[in-house]
């Protein structure tokens, strides 16, 4: 009898995990990242897998890829990426298969040094609260296009600070709300950055208070159309345009 009880107890303890695998097949998808070379690929998938392991993979579109680095957890990365141990290898990044929902992008891709191509067409911003340094010193980059609805975005700190090599940031289909309330250091020594192409109507800047030094060291920049930024209640904007040589 103790052996049967002991039996009842063991299945007992193992239906929660059953029960949660079947549901999981049925169609709940997680969000995931791999890395294959030098290209990171955010993904969906049922299956259920361990971060920073290599592994074979499947997506919810039925793909699978065999021997990539694997990382979980990209609903909510906090301010330390899964893959910030490999920022150095990153050349190219995009979005396989789903849509990816994230919660938080602070530091995703800061020190990416290689990074050169990034499509974000397939990422869900719409619960993104914090996005500071989200690209700071990828010195690769020359032009991205920033989509879609960033609604309950607060800080975007430090986004572009020290993308030395960014000409261009095309703000595409792009909308803030009104909890955005720190700017600070924006695009902060872009030195080959465009003003002339920047477009800042999708910003809803109307409850941002802090803009200190957000283009600051734009040594390129001869023109710049702010007329659809609202400063009203900004409390400091020190060195906005310190070293921004030729802006007039």
């Amino acid at each position: 009898h103790l052996k049967h009880l002991l039996i009842v107890l063991a299945v007992l303890l193992l239906l929660p995990g059953i029960i949660h695998n079947n549901i999981k097949a049925d169609g709940d998808a997680y969000d995931y990242a791999y890395l294959s070379g030098d290209t990171l690929v955010f993904f969906q998938s049922t299956e259920n897998y361990e971060n920073d392991t290599v592994t074979d993979i499947t997506d919810i579109n039925g793909n699978t890829y065999t021997g990539v680095r694997v990382f979980t957890g990209i609903d909510d990365t906090g301010v330390v990426p899964p893959w910030e141990d490999y920022k150095d290898q990153i050349k190219y990044v995009f979005v396989g298969a789903g849509t990816i929902t994230p919660t938080t992008t602070m530091h995703w891709f800061d020190y990416c040094y290689n990074l050169t191509e990034i499509n974000l067409a397939d990422f869900d911003f719409s619960n993104v609260e914090y996005a500071d340094c989200m690209f700071k010193c990828c010195t690769s980059l020359q032009n991205i296009s920033l989509l879609g609805n960033w609604a309950s975005v607060r800080s975007m700190s430090q986004m572009f600070d020290g993308c030395e090599n960014l000409l261009n940031v095309e703000f595409s289909d792009f909308q803030t709300g009104d909890s955005l309330n720190n700017m600070n250091m924006f695009f902060r020594d872009c030195k080959k950055l465009q003003g002339s192409y920047l477009d800042f109507s999708g910003f809803d800047t109307s409850n941002v208070t802090y803009m200190i030094e957000m283009f600051r060291g734009c040594s390129s920049m001869s023109f710049l159309n702010l007329s659809t930024l609202d400063t009203s209640s900004v409390e400091t904007m020190s060195g906005m345009f310190y070293l921004c040589e030729i802006l007039s």
